[in-house]
């Protein structure tokens, strides 16, 4: 080759070696390669576990602040935030990739279901009959108490000759009676096991029903009992019992056995267990009428007589009872007679009439004032209000100007807080010193007797189906010198019965 073309190429060789103009590389290093990790390869559904990808060049250096996206390619299994965070929704496998500048890097996660931790095992009764079925359930959970559906489940009995269960693999099973006396049943799931105890015994044969009481008034309501028994009597405890009336237009009950009368007429009360039934007859009846509206709280004095009007079946067909003879008697007429301090019911029971009651209250002694209400009747509904005056009687002796403390209290506790509002003529100035304590002051130019209406009490009754006592106490009554005229306290109780 001639000298000249060889130096030409060699300056044009040279020309290209520095750069083709005097310009060298410029800009940052392009990605080349994606290495992506995770904080845990394997998670449990619903929880989280961090994806880290690294960026390098053709060199292998790192490159950091590259901006990624981030993809799984099955996000049924797993999904994958923008910052890398993965999140495990159902057992299966699924590639989460990081993309930049057209590079990727991949890894795999793998989703597993959440072991189990325990295992609660249920029956719809811990008694059964021989020959009898129930249903077993079965709730394994996780180590957090969240219920697993779908998990295997393996049955078994601790006494198959007792209660056999059949081993369906899912969270239902059938256990059978075979014979009397005690078995586990039996659910494992995941190596972890859970159990209930079931009792067999024999079938009920019969069912035999009693009452509190076969003979009650309207809107009153008396308690039925069944009693189960097998073929040899023996009691049958723990079965189930569903209750009915054959006739709801007279008597209603309901699925713990209370019975209510609705009206005059009778009905029987009807228990059924295990395709047994058992009866017992109710009468509702009209009320016997033992003591008018103004007799049914009386004040009778020691020695003293009171005759309660009877507006019922005769005294002679009548039969009265003293629940306190020592506070008052009542002979076979129905007369009572006031025996010692204190308060006593006086019933009377007739046949096909509703048992009546009167309420009796025998003061200390004959003279001096007492406390009592304007009360006609103890039956109250729940839910309503009791309003009442409280009357002070002066019996054989009149007071003049007069202050007294008047404590009242239930027991027990079925009144909100009461309220009070003087009233009478002189109106008493009223004061409330503490709670339950009322101060009374009563000024009077000259002496008063009589049924003196001091007060009205007001209480709203909270709970139902249940009876308790109002007491009215007189703590202290002087005179206008100050002058005790009653130096001992004493106390009234008022029956209150709530339906």
């Amino acid at each position: 080759m001639p000298v000249p073309v060889r130096t030409a190429i060699a300056l044009c060789v040279a020309a290209l070696g520095c750069g083709g103009g005097g310009g060298g590389t410029t800009g940052p290093a392009p990605i080349e390669t994606i290495t992506v990790s995770l904080a845990q390869g394997s998670i449990t559904v619903g929880s989280l576990t961090a994806a880290t990808a690294i960026a390098r060049d053709a060199n292998g250096n790192v490159l950091s602040g590259r901006p990624l996206s981030w993809s799984s390619n099955n996000a049924a299994v797993a999904t994958v935030g923008a910052t890398g965070v993965v999140t495990g929704n159902a057992a299966g496998t699924a590639a989460i990739t990081a993309t930049g500048e057209g590079k990727s890097g991949t890894v795999t996660v793998t989703v597993i279901l959440p072991p189990v931790a325990t295992v609660a095992v249920s029956l719809p009764s811990s008694t059964l009959a021989i020959g009898a079925t129930m249903q077993a359930l079965a709730e394994p959970a996780d180590a957090n108490g969240v219920v697993l559906h779908g998990r295997q489940i393996s049955w078994s009995s601790s006494n198959t000759a007792v209660a056999t269960v059949n081993n369906t693999g899912t969270s239902n099973a059938t256990v059978t009676g075979v014979s009397s006396g005690t078995a586990s049943i039996i659910a494992t799931s995941e190596g972890q096991s859970g159990s209930a105890t079931v009792t067999v015994a024999p079938p009920v044969a019969s069912v035999a029903v009693s009452l509190a009481s076969s003979t009650i008034g309207v809107g009153k309501t008396t308690q039925a009992t069944a009693t189960t028994k097998d073929a040899a009597g023996n009691v049958l405890a723990g079965r189930s019992v569903s209750w009915s009336s054959d006739n709801t237009a007279v008597a209603t009950v309901t699925s713990g056995g209370v019975v209510t009368g609705v009206a005059v007429g009778s009905a029987n009360i009807i228990a059924t267990s295990e395709g047994q039934t058992g009866s017992a007859a109710v009468t509702v009846a009209a009320p016997l009428g033992l003591g008018s509206s103004s007799e049914k709280i009386k004040i009778v004095d020691i020695g003293g007589v009171f005759t309660p009007t009877l507006s019922g079946p005769s005294s002679g067909t009548t039969t009265f009872v003293s629940r306190a003879p020592t506070v008052a008697t009542v002979n076979a007429q129905g007369t009572i007679t006031g025996v010692g301090e204190g308060q006593v019911w006086i019933t009377a029971t007739a046949p096909g009439w509703a048992p009546d009651s009167v309420y009796v209250i025998v003061p200390r002694t004959t003279t001096g004032p007492v406390l009592r209400t304007d009360l006609t009747t103890y039956n109250v509904t729940a839910g309503s209000t009791l309003v009442f005056n409280v009357i002070l009687d002066t019996r054989s002796t009149p007071i003049g100007g007069t202050e007294f403390s008047l404590g009242y209290s239930t027991s027990p506790n079925v009144f909100t807080t009461g309220n009070y509002t003087a009233t009478g003529n002189p109106a008493p100035v009223v004061s409330n010193p503490q709670f339950g304590v009322l101060r009374v002051s009563l000024a009077s130019g000259s002496p008063l007797s009589g049924e003196l209406s001091m007060l009205r009490l007001s209480f709203t009754v909270t709970t139902a189906k249940t009876s308790g006592f109002l007491t009215l106490t007189l703590i202290d009554l002087v005179g206008p010198t100050g002058i005790d005229l009653l130096p001992v306290a004493t106390s009234t109780r008022i029956p209150i019965i709530i339906q």
